[in-house]
């Protein structure tokens, strides 16, 4: 299989994955809505900030271990990529322990001590905490081996029990409707167990196929690639705990200006705009799953051209697909929301359209976040650009104490931080990567910033003129700006060798379906 068959491949599957994930999460996220209340609802939010430092550090330090993969096997060698994984191997087993013997009694003291939790859901909200911590756990004791089937491009494998999971898990949703114990605690025992279930499915696959992936502790003991793991993963982890404490801090600050009654409504509002925004996120960032391990292994083979070109494309289809989902949503988030959980919580539209604005700014450049990923001199990246998105928190402040509007402060002041890392990020590329940005303004940022303006024009002009009501208008908006941004897209943002590369794929895909 050729590498452009490859990176299709692994791309129609992300995609099986991420649109079925989609669907069923809506219906999933509106019953678990329904079956947990909105006090429990806004609670698991809380409880699962306990462990969000957990999360993103697992994510980035195996991040940082897959892209040490990927680089060794771009340079095709065995012995190096099994050295690697075998640095990797032992810092998930030493990390996890180290962090659950520190986390298991601060996380405990918290929600007894410091989070506001109605006193009748403090013991579920403890074993809430424990059952996550032991997923946590079991993730990062698994990351090399899941990092190991994405450096080798098995993405579409790693997709296929993905869905498995999902698929279960929508079925374990729907069955809790008619539960009437406790639904949280019985919620995080399945989420946690489906969770476990499957990652030690994958970790065993991997073991079976690649030999790397063989434990040899004469290989445990070069002290520099741990060196070059953690100073990597030091900053990724910087530039991770800046989003944490951004959503946090902000959090913090939506609960000041909120008297206790409302405050459970305003997290909430918060929650599901973030979910939405989640989302389109995975439907549009699933390319990069599949093109990120190509970038980095192109990087390993010395192509800065062809890796340059890659981010480039990675931006382009990712904003593109941004815009896909996002304009349409924007434009009928109310209706959506009402439809999906019937009585939505105040405000949650417009957190949900500052979260989808925030996304399409960030994904322009996308495909540079992982290019210098790939070449690793984040050092500096990740300081300034973590600090510019640190400073929401008090630029929320200062538009709070001006002219007060808490919701509104909050949505422009993220939107605002989130415009300067994105141009921050483009002169970096510049100076760390040598990227032509003028490439980039010409292929990806003004066609994008064109098909935006046209998309929303068309979509609220179909919504003020057309005479019908209710979910039919809704409805046809939908599909009229949908189809809008496909045709103007296909005009603007896919130049002819896109048009002739997804042709070719097309044309290889439908010979393989024919001789079999």
């Amino acid at each position: 299989m050729t590498p452009a068959q490859r990176v299709l491949l692994n791309t129609i599957a992300t995609y099986i994955r991420t649109i079925l994930s989609v669907v069923l999460g809506l219906f999933s996220g509106r019953w678990i809505l329904q079956a947990l209340g909105e006090v429990d609802y806004g609670l698991l939010g809380v409880v699962g900030g306990l462990i969000g430092f957990v999360t993103v550090l697992n994510g980035i330090v195996s991040g940082t271990c897959s892209r040490f993969f990927a680089l060794s096997i771009g340079k095709r060698d065995v012995k190096d990529t099994q050295l690697w994984f075998n640095t990797a191997l032992i810092i998930h087993v030493v990390l996890p322990t180290f962090l659950i013997i520190i986390g298991w009694p601060i996380g405990e003291w918290t929600i007894l001590n410091y989070c506001n939790i109605p006193v009748d859901r403090l013991v579920t909200a403890r074993w809430v905490f424990r059952l996550s911590l032991l997923s946590s756990f079991v993730s990062m004791m698994t990351a090399p081996y899941m990092g190991m089937l994405i450096a080798k491009q098995r993405i579409a494998e790693v997709s296929m029990w993905s869905v498995g999971q999902t698929v279960t898990n929508f079925v374990f949703v729907y069955c809790l409707l008619g539960f009437h114990g406790d639904v949280w605690l019985l919620y995080a025992i399945g989420q946690v167990g489906m969770s476990i279930f499957f990652m030690l499915v994958q970790s065993y696959r991997a073991k079976k196929l690649y030999v790397e992936c063989q434990f040899d502790k004469t290989m445990c003991f070069k002290f520099e690639n741990y060196k070059k793991i953690f100073l990597f993963a030091s900053w990724q982890l910087f530039g991770g705990l800046t989003g944490i404490f951004r959503g946090n801090l902000i959090a913090i600050l939506i609960n000041k200006h909120f008297p206790p009654v409302s405050y459970p409504a305003a997290n909430a509002s918060m929650q599901i705009g973030g979910t939405i925004s989640s989302y389109t996120q995975t439907i549009a960032t699933a390319l990069n799953g599949a093109l990120s391990p190509e970038i980095t292994s192109t990087e390993g083979r010395g192509d800065r051209v062809r890796m340059l070109t890659l981010s480039d494309k990675a931006s382009k289809f990712s904003s593109f697909l941004v815009l896909l989902f996002a304009v349409p949503i924007g434009i009928e988030i109310k209706e959506i929301l009402t439809l999906w959980l019937v009585n939505p919580p105040e405000y949650a539209w417009y957190f949900a359209l500052m979260y989808l604005l925030c996304l399409f700014v960030d994904n322009l450049t996308i495909g540079y976040m992982i290019a210098i990923n790939a070449v690793g001199k984040i050092g500096k990246y990740q300081a300034t650009v973590g600090g510019v998105l640190l400073f929401a928190y008090p630029l929320a402040w200062i538009f709070v104490a001006l002219w007060g509007f808490p919701y509104i402060s909050v949505g422009w002041a993220l939107a605002i931080t989130t415009a300067m890392a994105s141009v921050l990020r483009v002169w970096w590329a510049k100076k760390l990567i040598c990227a032509d940005v003028s490439v980039w303004c010409g292929k990806v940022f003004i066609p994008c910033v064109i098909v935006l303006i046209v998309a929303v024009l068309v979509g609220c002009g179909v919504k003020v003129v057309f005479p019908v009501e209710g979910l039919v208008k809704s409805f046809i908006t939908l599909v009229i700006t949908f189809f809008t941004i496909g045709l103007v897209s296909s005009i603007l943002i896919l130049d002819t060798n896109d048009r002739r590369f997804i042709g070719s794929q097309i044309a290889v895909l439908k010979q393989k379906v024919i001789r079999k």
